[in-house]
């Protein structure tokens, strides 16, 4: 357990800048840019929808220019650009359904007089949870189980959280948000900053630049809306706008290339890139997937190298060097299977990669020669078997440190999340729940953002998380402060726990 305390707040973790659960009509497109250029916002984001079913389609036919040369691709296996896959169904019975993503406005089903009063009241209201140590029916090793700082509601009516992610230096957290805007808080004290306010669809994805030199206070962001837009945190207002025009959705960005100079995204079927710097478009890969793409990452040590994956189930490696095209630019294809939400690298030189699907499957690749290591098909079963909770109904993130280790977080419908450790060398081995988050949400958990101990430690703050309940929810790693025991809902975001003050319980809604 202290190896993934320290893991989870240390500054090496992949996943300490937030992962989000943001998701486009019909399923996540979200994902990180592992860049130089910008900072690495986790990766990319499958919300798995509890309430509808989506099947993709048979795939027809052919990938248009390859179709001579391509034959036979198997399921869950890897084939070079000379070769090809067959017709077949992936079927996904957990797929994101549009119902979800649907104009969450400020103004669902609450009158402006009703959200005047609850903002009114809200600064009175307590909500009492407990932070102890436990022991896990299933295991004999001690569970962590996290205080609750404070929950702070983004908004007063049904506006999910998406993403949470940090600036490079933790001075500030962006979050977005269901309502199409991005708002700015402080991840010690949860002041309010300020929002960024332009998309007019979803916004999918977000993060902050890593260059702390040269533009420390711009935040990106793509929508469903067709744009990549750049933000000025200091004043909220817009300062660049990418448009991927024909009614095109962007679901995913990232920044990368052999210079830093290439702009991917991942736009329905398609995968488009710009050069940043004068935001022309460079190429336009369509014949390489033929459903929506989730997922585009440069390979954090390979920058010429990018990753694409798709709801058709494939991940396609692409070399971005020189005049890029389907043809001469594809180097393998890794046939997952099924729907893919999210994807992310592992290993010490990144050489691997963790890929989450739409109906809850976790499997372990390494990218460049296309082996699969492992497929847990029955993963959400391991993890529920593995807590004395409620059974596992969904998969938030995955979460590697570096190095070799990987926990897959897991969340119930009532808002508890935990961190199972994955031991994909021993094919089927899931660990016990070395950390539990409970206590905080009452929905769906969309995204977890972990501080790194040199900014949270000396606050005893252990992170963030974001859920389909509009709470932004802060968690103490504090075990032996008397705070642990209570947490509160504010309209000034954040109030400081009085020590003495005596435990209330009321309904925060």
């Amino acid at each position: 357990m202290s190896n993934l305390h320290s893991s989870l707040n240390g500054s090496a973790s992949n996943l300490q800048d937030g992962s989000g659960r943001s998701f486009a009509a019909s399923y996540s497109g979200q994902s990180g840019a592992p860049s130089p250029a910008f900072h690495h916002t986790g990766n990319l984001q499958g919300l798995h929808n509890l309430h509808g079913s989506y099947n993709v389609g048979n795939m027809q036919g052919t990938l248009t220019s390859r179709n001579s040369s391509m034959n036979s691709i198997p399921s869950a296996g890897v084939q070079q650009a000379n070769g090809s896959f067959s017709s077949g169904r992936f079927a996904s019975n957990n797929l994101p359904v549009a119902l979800s993503q649907l104009s969450h406005g400020s103004s669902h089903g609450h009158s402006e007089e009703k959200k005047r009063t609850m903002e009114e009241g809200a600064s009175e209201m307590e909500l009492e949870v407990q932070n102890r140590q436990l022991s896990d029916s299933s295991s004999a090793q001690p569970v962590k189980k996290f205080g609750l700082k404070n929950s702070i509601p983004t908004n007063f009516g049904s506006d999910y959280v998406f993403q949470i992610v940090p600036k490079v230096d933790w001075t500030a957290i962006a979050v977005s948000l269901s309502t199409n805007t991005v708002k700015l808080y402080s991840p010690v004290t949860g002041q309010y900053y300020g929002e960024c306010k332009g998309h007019s669809d979803t916004v999918n994805q977000i993060a902050f630049s890593s260059d702390s030199a040269a533009s420390p206070n711009v935040l990106h962001s793509c929508s469903s809306d067709g744009t990549i837009r750049s933000w000025d945190t200091r004043c909220f207002q817009q300062i660049l706008c990418i448009d991927a025009e024909n009614d095109q959705k962007i679901f995913s960005f990232s920044y990368g290339g052999a210079g830093d100079h290439l702009l991917a995204g991942a736009c329905n079927e398609q995968v488009l890139l710009w050069d940043w710097r004068n935001s022309k478009q460079v190429a336009c890969l369509e014949e390489s997937h033929m459903d929506d793409v989730t997922q585009v990452h440069f390979a954090p040590h390979n920058r010429n190298k990018l990753l694409s994956a798709s709801v058709d189930g494939l991940i396609c490696l692409f070399n971005t060097e020189g005049a890029i095209s389907d043809d001469d630019h594809l180097e393998s294809v890794i046939n997952v299977g099924t729907s893919i939400g999210k994807i992310g690298f592992l290993g010490d030189c990144y050489q691997k990669l963790w890929c989450l699907t739409h109906i809850e499957t976790l499997s372990i690749w390494n990218w460049q020669d296309g082996s699969c290591q492992v497929n847990l098909e029955n993963a959400r079963e391991l993890a529920s078997d593995s807590w004395s909770q409620d059974n596992v109904d969904y998969f938030v993130d995955c979460h590697s440190p570096g190095g070799e280790d990987l926990w897959v977080i897991g969340g119930t419908c009532a808002g508890t999340i935990g961190y199972f450790p994955v031991d994909y060398k021993r094919p089927g081995s899931m660990g016990s729940a070395e950390a539990i988050l409970g206590g905080g949400h009452v929905d769906v958990v969309r995204s977890v953002l972990q501080m790194p101990c040199e900014y949270g430690g000396a606050a005893g703050l252990f992170g963030w998380t974001g859920g389909e309940d509009g709470r932004l929810c802060c968690w103490r790693s504090d075990e032996n402060s008397a705070e642990n025991n209570q947490s509160w809902t504010s309209s000034e975001l954040v109030v400081k726990t009085p020590k003495n003050r005596k435990e209330n319980r009321h309904s925060p809604y």
